[in-house]
């Protein structure tokens, strides 16, 4: 131990000869202590001198015993520096400290008996430890080396002693072993041996941060009765250390394993923290960019990137992480009534080729500047929504997430126009007109959509159309609709028939006759049949007069009746005309009956109006005979001689 720097090697051996020559001089030692302060710091301090002192006195009991019996002696300051040795902590100041050795042998005792106290302070409080020594008869104590009293001293035979001094850097480590006992610190080990062959073995020792080398690793001493020698071992400090900080992003407790690195030797240095044992030289600190949330954070090397490792040195460096990029959050507001999602671009020094979003949407590791937020419009079931960022061009810094709210809002209208008609019905005819020149016309029925149009009044006009029969007329003829932006609304128009037809048929005309005889509403009919179309729904009156065709009166079965005409639908008269018909009586008159029936050739001819005839001899009734002008004729009759 470093408390015997000062004393010869043949004091020391010396007093460790008359030690063992006496059998054990120094006896069972009785410690007791009176604490008056409970500082622990002062407690370690004062045991430790304590000990050291006692050991002096085994090895040099001259040096520090008093001289007279009954002596009571107090320890110098240097004495108590060097018993203190290279104590580095708050208790290395001797002047802290009060040592007293006192004689405190009872009158009559075979051994001299000696009392050892040592007291700290330790602030307000002050620590003291006892210990007594018990030792041999007076005369060895007296006369122990030839350099303390002038007496001769002969080791004792069979007997052979060894100084051993394990030395290094302060604080340092010790890995030892010699003649069977383990050494792990530095110090001065006296020791008695018995002669013979002894090889000291010292290995590599480390600390928490340092290894220690020493020199020389292995000795063989070999030792013969009476010999004192002394054997020094150096431990050398071998390498250093580096105590290494790792600032993780915020919000994340450690960067992710294999992200720090130290080289040469590429240790994983992550964690940060104490990497002891490394040898001397230049190390370089290598760290990787780190994604932490919507951020990449890169490596900041304080005081620098290398660091210079001495031995018994520790070298600190801080690896601080920093944001670099930064993010944009695009919030999305879909109007009311948008079911679809729109498309939102967004460019900027991190997206030299844009980027469409479709919703509310984080965009992560952006490079910092200014982006542009563009919203597309989105024509929907013919309504067009059109957004408005706020704001338009954000800027993103690192290490912050910057916001642009998009809010789209209509700004066109929709109407559908639906137009309806019955089967068959002739194609309508429907126009559309509205604001900025729009005018678009209908031609067919079915529903007609008109999408992304401007807000504004719209109006719808209907006209009549027609085929060969009827006429069809719009309900409502005229609409008008009024679109704010975001309406979709519809207008109707239905196509219903206005008028009917009236189909009237003449039978019983003779061959030749003119139908005009027979009038609707007062319309002579100027074919058979015919059809009037358009009629307004409603009662039409069927006129038929009677006629002479031929020298025949033709007669209608009514003069006149009513038909019924309904929308959409052809109504059907018919006249029959009926050939009026009589009796005819020829008489035979003034003949003798006998003449009459006397031949067989008529005498008479009944022409009829259609130039017909009829003949006979007698008299005769024709009946069912055509209304019209007859024409009797008669020829002489020659009876008898008598015409």
């Amino acid at each position: 131990m470093r408390y015997w720097k000062g004393f010869s090697l043949m004091e020391v051996l010396v007093a460790l000869a008359v030690t063992v020559a006496v059998g054990g001089a120094i006896g069972t030692l009785l410690v007791r202590s009176q604490q008056t302060g409970r500082s622990s710091e002062a407690a370690e301090a004062s045991t430790q001198l304590l000990r050291s002192l006692v050991g002096a006195i085994r090895i040099s009991p001259a040096a520090w015993l008093p001289t007279q019996p009954g002596e009571e002696r107090t320890l110098s300051p240097g004495d108590i520096s060097k018993l203190l040795g290279e104590r580095k902590d708050s208790f290395a100041d001797p002047s802290l400290y009060t040592v007293r050795v006192r004689d405190a042998t009872q009158q009559g005792a075979s051994r001299k008996t000696f009392q050892v106290e040592v007291c700290v302070r330790a602030g307000a409080e002050t620590l003291c430890q006892t210990q007594d020594i018990s030792m041999p008869p007076v005369d060895v104590v007296y006369a122990t080396t030839p350099s303390d009293r002038g007496g001769n001293y002969t080791p004792a035979p069979a007997t052979a002693y060894v100084l051993l001094k394990i030395l290094g850097p302060s604080g340092g480590a010790a890995l030892a072993s010699f003649a069977g006992q383990s050494f792990t610190q530095y110090g001065s080990y006296p020791l008695t041996l018995s002669p013979g062959a002894y090889t000291l073995d010292a290995r590599t020792a480390s600390d928490a941060r340092y290894t220690y080398e020493p020199s020389p690793s292995s000795l063989a001493v070999t030792l013969r009765a009476s010999d004192a020698k002394e054997i020094t071992v150096n431990y050398a400090c071998a390498t250093g250390a580096a105590d290494l900080t790792v600032v993780p992003p915020e919000g994340m407790e450690a960067v992710p394993p294999g992200t720090v690195r130290l080289s040469p030797g590429d240790r994983d240095v992550s964690r940060g923290g104490l990497v002891p044992y490394l040898p001397p030289g230049s190390y370089t600190l290598n760290a990787r960019d780190v994604q932490g949330g919507p951020y990449t954070y890169s490596p900041a090397y304080h005081p620098g990137q290398s660091l210079d490792v001495r031995t018994c040195e520790t070298a600190s460096a801080t690896v601080a992480y920093r944001p670099v990029t930064g993010a944009l959050r695009v919030v999305v507001n879909k109007a009311a009534g948008m079911a679809g999602s729109p498309t939102v671009r967004v460019s900027g020094p991190g997206l030299p080729s844009g980027k469409d979003i479709t919703g509310t949407t984080t965009l992560e590791n952006l490079v910092p500047g200014t982006y542009a937020v563009a919203p597309q419009d989105l024509l929907e079931d013919g309504v067009r929504f059109r957004g408005t960022a706020s704001p338009a061009n954000p800027a993103v810094e690192a290490g912050e997430t910057a916001t642009s709210t998009v809010s789209y809002a209509p700004v066109s209208a929709k109407l559908t126009v639906e137009v309806t008609g019955p089967s068959g019905a002739p194609a309508p005819s429907v126009r559309v007109t509205g604001p900025s020149g729009f005018s678009q016309s209908i031609g067919a029925y079915g529903s007609h959509p008109y999408g992304d149009l401007a807000p504004g009044t719209y109006g719808v006009q209907a006209t009549t159309v027609s085929d060969s029969l009827y006429t069809y007329a719009p309900a409502p003829a005229t609409a008008s609709v009024s679109l704010a932006a975001g309406d979709r609304k519809t207008a109707s128009v239905a196509y219903a028939p206005a008028t009917g037809a009236l189909r009237v048929t003449v039978q019983g005309l003779p061959a030749g006759a003119s139908p005009s005889v027979v009038k609707v509403d007062g319309v002579p009919l100027s074919a058979n049949p015919q059809t009037f179309p358009y009629q307004a729904p409603g009662n039409h009156t069927v006129q038929a007069d009677t006629f002479t065709y031929g020298s025949y009166t033709y007669a209608p079965d009514a003069p006149s009746w009513t038909v019924s005409v309904s929308p959409g639908a052809t109504a059907t008269a018919t006249v029959t005309y009926t050939q009026l018909q009589g009796v005819v009586d020829v008489t035979v008159s003034g003949l003798p009956p006998a003449a009459v029936g006397a031949g067989t050739a008529p005498f008479w001819t009944l022409t009829k109006p259609d130039g017909g005839t009829e003949q006979g001899r007698g008299s005769r009734t024709f009946s069912g005979m055509p209304t019209g002008t007859y024409r009797l004729t008669a020829a002489n009759v020659t009876y008898g001689g008598i015409t």
